[in-house]
């Protein structure tokens, strides 16, 4: 019987050339290198030169253009990365306190569920343009409905978006409602995901709703959690499009991608030193990645 066994054994078709699948893989990392590795070494070399633009000489400065930066420019840059950082972490914790709170609602027995879905999904698939000037708007500091609401029953009176006070949080605002409902459709489907008999096993074991939530829906919604604190990570660092519609920057609301989106736009400024800029902030949104990156690992250590 033993001599009748056959042996099983994982093989290779040998009509397959070893060398076709790394052809295959050839475009995908050409690409790469053309559109990503080879501009970010030449924006490397270009921090440390006087480079004004195509076509004009340019001389090797060593770290002047960095000295500069944390020079005369530093109080207007480390201020905007300031703006960034304090933008990043509002607009991050409410939008995923509103999206996941949201989730909940609709993923339950709420009725005209549905309808709620895409009635929330719908502002995400609108342009910047369009939820820029509608908001604008509406906190027109004249005529808008917020202006004519608060001076009719407060007798506030208010620039809105103008008030260096509020125009941030006016912008933080608008960027949550944007977006929000993405985040939201994650966490459905996240939700989806978990086992109801889990729920159930909770729930005679004498858990109430918020033990369940807590100890069983979170952490079995993590990997959509990490999903959705990245691109709001993500969304608040590179924030610059709809600040730009709804401010122009102006009221203390330039946060450092809209600082140097008008130093790229401005043609008489020193290019070598604008991409000295991007480097400071390559290091800033790492760091900041990182650190996020590295406080999800210790939760699941700790979960395990």
């Amino acid at each position: 019987m033993s001599k009748n066994k056959k042996k099983f054994s994982l093989r290779v078709n040998s009509t397959i050339n070893p060398i076709f699948p790394c052809l295959c893989l050839l475009p995908a990392l050409a690409a790469i290198v053309i559109f990503d590795l080879f501009p970010a070494l030449v924006n490397i070399g270009m921090s440390f030169t006087n480079y004004q633009g195509y076509g004009l000489d340019f001389n090797w400065v060593g770290l002047e253009n960095y000295g500069a930066i944390f020079g005369l420019e530093g109080k207007e840059v480390f201020h905007s990365l300031f703006i960034t950082l304090k933008f990043t972490v509002i607009e991050l914790f409410a939008q995923q306190l509103l999206s996941l709170g949201v989730a909940l609602l609709i993923a339950g027995k709420l009725k005209g569920k549905n309808f709620f879905r895409v009635l929330f999904f719908m502002p995400t698939i609108l342009g910047v343009t369009v939820i820029g000037f509608i908001w604008l708007m509406i906190f027109d500091p004249i005529s808008g409905p917020v202006a004519v609401f608060l001076q009719t029953n407060f007798n506030i009176e208010s620039s809105l978006l103008g008030d260096s006070g509020i125009a941030l949080y006016l912008c933080i605002f608008v960027v949550i409602w944007t977006k929000f409902g993405y985040s939201m459709v994650i966490y459905i489907s996240g939700l989806q995901n978990i086992p109801e008999e889990l729920k159930e096993a909770a729930r005679i074991d004498g858990a109430n709703a918020r033990q369940v939530l807590f100890n069983v829906t979170l952490p079995m919604l993590r990997p959509a959690l990490v999903i959705c604190f990245w691109l709001g990570i993500n969304s608040g660092l590179t924030q610059y499009a709809m600040i730009f519609t709804l401010t122009n920057g102006n009221a203390d609301t330039t946060t450092f991608s809209l600082y140097f989106f008008k130093r790229v736009m401005n043609a008489s400024m020193n290019k070598g030193e604008t991409a000295a800029l991007s480097m400071l902030y390559f290091v800033f949104t790492t760091v900041i990645m990182l650190t996020f990156n590295h406080f999800f690992r210790r939760k699941e250590n700790d979960a395990f």
